[in-house]
This record gives structure tokens, sequence and C-alpha cells, in this order.
């Protein structure tokens, strides 16, 4: 009997020592959270920074945005974490939440990440342009309807290489957009997959050309004062490898050769697809394949130029048949040639020769000048056919950085006078104008 009574005794205290324990250890792990700063203020340019985290339990980090990235996604006690904010190639302010949460979530503290890009660019600023690449397919199995993923980053790679040759000094690289109009993060940078019921586009309606362009083909581009677009889709006309509607001017601002608008309006007040479309059927040709009279990457280069206000190096009214010899780019350092001529004795010389060789290729990269009767051998981004394709000229690369400066529905920063930062809310009656650019067989 004193022995059951004693092990009664040991038993009672082991379970008191155990309860007490337990209390302790619920005293001890109750969350505690805390961070060292409520707002991050960021320059335009991005930067890193550091965020202290107190607590004495495991917590997680999240960005809403995506943009903001720390250098770890959860910790546990105390902690400092290193922060690196993106630049910022998007026009206006854009803010992030960081939420620090412990993991029972009963602590939570969020950070708010502010960000602008409030200010005028100079002559060396370097603009990085955002480009979304808007995939427009019926099969998603057909590759040159949904190109492969990560083939569109290979592309853009190479126009960059193209641009960054062409001239010294022009700081522009386009670089894939990382989100989306709404700010949230792009799975894959620089892509919008879209899929339609359609295998083949009439680039003219798409473009709004003949008529206004469906508000489908509208509503499917996003904002062109953010990004540049580019719809590749498949053409009903495969002649078409490019067409791309060329920038405006704001009055009382001017530049020869592009529209001028009256009065600032919004993208959503343009009855055109202000952008550029692409024949996908033309994908994953290669620069480096001399032998093709185009190719995916270099036509990409080439409408990029017209979409930053190029014109043809060679005399454009001459495109139709006509007999022209004048110079229609409005650039007095690239030389010009009779398209038609050269596109006549083309015809005939490879009906005399149906196989080309780099020798025939060699050959047809020579122009002759239409002003001066000069030969001169065509380098320029603005030609094609059989052409090297790799150079801007001063005159060209001084058009650009105007119309990134000057120009509305442009991505970067503009110089504006107050009067013309005023939006107007009214539908202009606006003309549009176009290159078409086309291939061979």
């Amino acid at each position: 009997m004193k022995n059951k009574q004693l092990f009664k005794g040991i038993l009672a205290g082991a379970v008191a020592l155990l309860l007490a324990a337990c209390k302790d250890e619920v005293d001890v792990t109750t969350a505690q959270l805390d961070v060292d700063q409520a707002v991050i203020e960021a320059p335009v340019e991005g930067m890193k920074t550091t965020l202290r985290v107190n607590s004495n339990v495991r917590w997680t980090i999240t960005s809403a945005q995506g943009w903001t990235t720390p250098d770890q996604e959860e910790g546990i006690g105390n902690r400092t974490v290193e922060l690196t904010i993106a630049e910022n190639l998007y026009r206006g302010m854009r803010n992030d939440t960081l939420t620090v949460a412990t993991v029972d979530g009963t602590q939570i503290r969020q950070v708010v990440v502010s960000q602008s890009t409030v200010f005028t660019p100079g002559n060396d600023f370097v603009y990085r342009v955002p480009v979304v690449f808007h995939v427009i397919y019926r099969d998603a199995a057909n590759e040159k309807q949904n190109l492969r993923e990560g083939y569109l980053r290979e592309v853009l790679d190479g126009v960059n290489r193209i641009w960054k040759e062409a001239v010294p000094g022009l700081n522009v690289e386009f670089v894939a957009a990382t989100e989306t109009p709404s700010g949230a993060k792009l799975k894959e940078p620089g892509v919008n997959r879209v899929q339609w019921d359609i295998d083949k586009i009439d680039y003219n309606r798409f473009m709004g050309f003949a008529e206004a362009s469906p508000k489908r083909y509208r509503d499917l581009l996003w904002d062109q004062n953010r990004y540049v677009n580019i719809c590749l889709y498949n053409f009903s006309n495969d002649n078409v490898t490019g067409v791309t509607t060329l920038p405006y001017t704001l009055a009382p601002d001017s530049l020869a050769g592009l529209e001028k608008l009256p009065a600032n309006i919004s993208p959503q007040e343009l009855t055109t697809s202000l952008c550029i479309s692409v024949n996908s059927s033309n994908a994953y040709t290669s620069p480096d394949d001399k032998l093709q009279t185009t190719n995916f990457v270099s036509t990409i280069a080439h409408e990029l130029g017209h979409y930053l206000g190029l014109r043809h190096v060679f005399g454009e009214d001459g495109v139709k048949g006509t007999d022209f010899d004048g110079d229609t780019d409005y650039c007095n350092d690239t030389p010009t040639y009779n398209r038609y001529k050269y596109i006549s004795k083309l015809e005939m010389y490879q009906y005399e020769h149906p196989t080309f060789t780099m020798e025939d290729v060699n050959k047809w990269t020579e122009r002759t000048n239409s002003i001066t009767g000069e030969p001169f051998i065509s380098d320029n981004i603005m030609d094609y056919y059989w052409t090297l394709r790799n150079k801007f000229s001063s005159e060209q690369a001084k058009r650009i950085r105007y119309v990134l400066m000057h120009s509305p529905f442009m991505p970067g920063p503009k110089i504006r006078t107050e009067a013309q930062k005023v939006i107007v809310k009214r539908t202009f009656n606006v003309p549009v104008r176009r290159e078409v650019c086309f291939h061979t067989h």
C-alpha cells in the first residue's frame, strides 16, 4: 500500500513537471515579428537595399508584384534580407508590397516599395524599351503559330546585337517586358500567348489600314506608352513579312515624314492597331543564312526601325511599278536607289539563274545610287531583299532618338511642355502611315 501511494506521488510530480514545461514552451514560442522600415523609396534605375526582420519564429517574405526580389523567401529568428528592386522600365509611379508573416499566420507586417520615373531624358539617356510579343495561334502544337518557349528571347537578343552594331552611341536596347499592364509578374518574360480560332489573319484588317481595326484586335494590345507591341501571327498574304504603323509627333513638335497629332490622346482613342505585325510563318529563319532574302530576326530589327520613325532607304514611290529616282526617307546620308529597276533586273536574273549561290548574293547586294549614279553595297537595316542589313546612318539615329524623346505612344521618359501633357478625351480622325515589307520566294 505504501509503495502504491509512493508511485502515485511520483506520477503526480512528473505530470506537474510536464505541464510546467509545456507552459514554459508556449510562453517562449508566442510569435513575435517586426521589420525596420514600412516604406522604401527607390530610384528609377533600381537598387539593392536591406530589410531587417526581427522574430523569434519562422517567417516568410513575398512580393505582390514580383519586381522587388528578396534574397531569401523564408527565415527563422532575426535576419537581414537583401532586396533587389528592378529598374522601372515603365512610365509613371509604381508600387510593390512586401508581406512578412510568421508561419502560424498570427503576425503580419507589410512594407510598401515605391518607385517613380518622373524625369527628363538627355541625349545620353539609355532607353531600355519594354517589348511584348503577342503570339496569336490556333494550334498549340504548331510551332510556326505557337512559337516555342525561349525562342523569342533568342530573337530579341539577335535584334539587340544588330542594333548595337548598327551605329555607335545610339543608346537603345529592347528588353523583354517583365510585368503585365496590371503589374503582375510575367511567367514568360516578354511573351503573351493568345489562342484564337483562326489560322491566318488579314494584316490590313488587323492593323486597321482599310477601315477601323476590329475592337478584338485593338484590345489585344498593351498600353503603347509602356510597351512596344509586336504581334506574331500567320498572315493571309504569305508574301508579306511584316507591317508597322509609323509614330506620331505631338503639336507643336514635328518631324518630316510623320503625322502630327493636334493634342495628346490616349491610345484607346485611335481606331488603328498601333503596333508591329510580323508573319510568324517565317519564324526560325536565321541571319546566318545569307541565301535567304529575309529572316525573322532581321525582319523584326527592320520593323522596329519603322516603329521608331524610319522609312525605307529606297525611293518608296517606285515600289508600285513607277520609274521613280527620288529619295523618300528624309535622311540625306542614306543613298537611295530605284527599287522598281532593281526588282525588274533581279526577277529577270532569277529566271535565268534559278539556283542562287553566294556569288549571286554578293552581286545583288550591290545597288546603284539613283541620284549620283554611283554603286554602293546595301548594308542599311531599312533596306531588304539581298542586303547586309547591319547599319543605321547618323541621321537615322537622330530620328530614332527624336521619336523616343518626343513621340506619344512610345515607352520611356519624354520631353513635354505642360500643355502637351494634358490628355484630351476625344477621338480624332487621325491619318495613319504604315510600312509594308515584302519578300520573294
